[in-house]
């Protein structure tokens, strides 16, 4: 670790090559453009905290998150002055924590970038988190960031917890991921709201683009009925110019007790598509009472633009209320495409996909459906649910549940 201290200070010193694993014992501030490649014969070099022990295991104190004995991250780096990337490949992060009463508060429990670009290659993290703070593995302000996978498993994200942004949390900039995986990510704190197991970003100028990749088993894992809105067990998006999704897995995420958007919350974006993905077995909320809608997909839409699901099946949906995906106060035009929805069933206000809509008539407010499969609803329940002023267009080649199980209801 001494080396890479050294190299890093060097100003000359542009890419540090790391050939073996090695303890990482403190913080290391970096504030110019800088590339950090592993080239470990075995695979990605192993980088651990000396919060682990000799068995692997993170260290253990009150901390309910991570349980670290000597908290800190692995990089701090600031490229708003310098600008320019930050470059890492070929590494995994083990047991990186920020720790509860980290100086100013500061997020990102194994790296933190403020401004420039950040492009991680082939970089897992295990087990990385923010105890009562944001981004458990990777925080990014301002900055653009890439998540690349070259092979199955090389890009991972597993066991990362936070209180925004399991994984990820991005304010500010754009992200891009393509073929990674998410397992295991949580973000768990009771008494206030909390979003994004995988993925939190905010940005109203920037994109979002995800693409063959895998979110499994991740979890809002607030245990308290009394917290109004826990949105997006996987993936939740605040605000951005536009968000991509294709090619990708939603698998067994849950919402917690008062979730919503088991899998995928997005909002306010001037176009979303959802492409040739798999939503299979996601809940949103834990509770019949609970607020949170949309087990697979919440699309608060509030621009009026042209969105898309298209060639994506959501199946094995556990419902407590409303729909697979759910269309709070949608504005602008939705179609839904070569879609199959089935074996999706729970509470009896489930329905497949549920607008709650209450603006006038007047506004351009559309949904789309065509050439699009609904099985397994019972007769008592909808396939597609509508509020005041939805205007509904039935494009053909769609099959329902029970012989046309679409319903408006005006109040």
């Amino acid at each position: 670790f001494s080396e890479l201290q050294a190299a890093a200070a060097d100003g000359s010193v542009a890419t540090i090559t790391i050939t073996a694993g090695f303890t990482w014992t403190a913080e290391l501030s970096v504030a110019r453009p800088l590339a950090i490649v592993g080239d470990c014969a075995a695979g990605a070099c192993e980088l651990w905290s000396d919060n682990a022990d000799a068995n692997g295991n993170c260290g253990s104190s009150t901390n309910s998150y991570i349980d670290a004995t000597s908290p800190h991250r692995a990089l701090d780096v600031d490229l708003t002055t310098s600008g320019g990337m930050l470059q890492l490949e070929g590494l995994h992060f083990r047991c990186f924590d920020a720790g509860e009463g980290w100086p100013n508060n500061n997020p990102g429990g194994a790296v933190q970038v403020t401004g420039g670009v950040a492009t991680f290659t082939d970089v897992k993290f295990s087990k990385c988190g923010n105890y009562n703070r944001d981004g458990g593995a990777v925080n990014l302000e301002g900055t653009d960031g890439t998540f690349t996978g070259t092979g199955p498993g090389l890009c991972k994200f597993e066991g990362c917890k936070a209180d925004v942004g399991g994984g990820v949390r991005v304010m500010g900039g754009s992200i891009s991921v393509s073929n990674c995986d998410f397992d295991n990510n949580m973000v768990r704190r009771d008494g206030r709201q909390y979003y994004g197991a995988a993925i939190f970003f905010q940005s109203q100028f920037g994109d979002v683009v995800i693409t063959g990749s895998r979110f499994q088993d991740n979890t809002a894992g607030v245990t308290s009925s009394s917290v109004a809105k826990v949105w997006g067990a996987v993936v939740y998006v605040s605000s951005s110019n536009s968000i991509v999704v294709t090619e990708s897995l939603f698998k067994q995420n849950v919402g917690g007790i008062t979730g919503g958007g088991g899998a995928l919350y997005a909002a306010a974006s001037d176009g979303i598509l959802v492409d040739a993905c798999t939503f299979d077995g996601n809940a949103a909320g834990t509770n019949y009472n609970a607020i949170g809608p949309g087990a697979g997909v919440v699309l608060r839409i509030d621009r009026y633009a042209y969105h898309a699901i298209k060639r994506t099946t959501f199946k094995n949906h556990i419902l407590y209320r409303e729909g697979v995906v759910s269309l709070p106060n949608m504005k602008g035009v939705l179609h839904i495409e070569d879609c199959i929805f089935q074996n999706n069933g729970g509470a009896s206000s489930a329905r497949q996909v549920d607008w709650e809509n209450d603006y006038s008539s007047t506004l351009t407010i559309q949904l789309n459906v065509s050439e699009t499969s609904f099985s397994g609803m019972p007769a008592s329940k909808y396939d597609i649910y509508m509020g005041k002023s939805s205007y509904y267009r039935d494009c053909g080649g769609n099959t329902f549940s029970h012989g046309g199980a679409v319903r408006k209801y005006d109040y």
